[in-house]
């Protein structure tokens, strides 16, 4: 029976943990939608990210701990929550020699005296103003107009936008694989292979409340975009175009903020960047709202 601590209480008090499951969403939610977003601790993300099967889940009163394989393959911890936070930090330090992805709202409230806390740029994530990209207004984003009106103009009638999940997740993998195709990915985005990522959200679909977005040339899928509505916004998990159709991404941004916009969401996190020139310079052509900021932190040792 769930206590006094609510749904996160499914989870065991760390320093037991347990691996991942996708029955764990009402735990991990149970903490995560009490707070502001981020999309390294929301459970979709948890979920899709976990390629090698290593990612495990822990509680400290009510505050979330997961411990994951990061995109440099290193296994590493990070922690979310408002409970004793300074407390639950040390713990967790006592296990292990850093801790990572702290989000900015978290991190404030570390007693500098007691933890070294270093922002973790690579980690930052974009958030979005929804309202400006839905009619892509401004200088700043008068390319992306362009760009999307032209893509509009080339596919013509045979334009279709569609909102309907069991509709795209057919065609999500082959649109993915015609992405990476293009040659310039492996410019863009360096080795980071998110096919396996791809396909665990395609095969955990229906256990995912998930809200997209995808154009069509008739029948043919040429981007779309997977997000997730949460009680701030909205997150991206995955945002994909063949680009033989230029102007596809700009298109499909538009679209998916128009939709959107009139679902009432204010704010889009299209995550962190890593690091890759190329994906960074993309998100930041998109003239972020905000800087979700990172952290690591360790306990101060004088």
């Amino acid at each position: 029976m769930v206590g006094s601590l609510g749904a996160i209480e499914a989870l065991p008090l760390f320093p037991a943990m347990k691996p991942v499951e996708i029955t764990d969403r009402p735990a991990v939610e149970s903490c995560t939608h009490r707070l502001p977003s981020s999309a390294d601790h929301n459970f979709t993300t948890i979920w899709i990210r976990n390629t090698d099967e290593r990612t495990r889940l822990a509680r400290l009163g009510t505050n979330l701990v997961v411990e994951y394989t990061d995109f440099a393959k290193n296994t590493v911890m990070t922690f979310l929550g408002d409970g004793d936070i300074a407390n639950a930090a040390a713990e967790l330090l006592a296990q292990t020699e850093e801790l990572h992805a702290i989000p900015s709202f978290v991190a404030e409230r570390l007693p500098p005296e007691r933890f070294s806390i270093a922002h973790d740029r690579d980690q930052d994530e974009y958030v979005l103003d929804v309202q400006r990209l839905s009619a892509l207004s401004g200088r700043s984003l008068r390319n992306h107009r362009q760009a999307a009106n032209r893509c509009a103009r080339v596919v013509g009638k045979q334009l279709r936008v569609e909102h309907d999940p069991e509709q795209l997740k057919g065609g999500l993998l082959d649109l993915f694989d015609r992405w990476r195709a293009n040659p310039r990915q492996e410019r863009d985005e360096g080795a980071l292979d998110e096919r396996p990522i791809v396909e665990r959200l395609v095969a955990a679909w229906r256990s995912l409340d998930l809200t997209v977005t995808a154009l069509y040339d008739g029948d043919l899928l040429f981007a779309a975009d997977v997000m997730e509505l949460v009680p701030d916004g909205a997150i991206g998990h995955c945002w994909k175009a063949d680009v033989s159709y230029r102007g596809s991404f700009s298109l499909l941004q538009r679209s998916s903020a128009e939709y959107l916009s009139a679902l009432g969401i204010r704010e889009l996190n299209i995550e962190q960047d890593l690091g890759l020139e190329g994906l960074r310079a993309s998100k930041l052509g998109w003239r972020p709202l905000r800087m979700l900021r990172k952290y690591r932190v360790r306990a101060r040792t004088t």
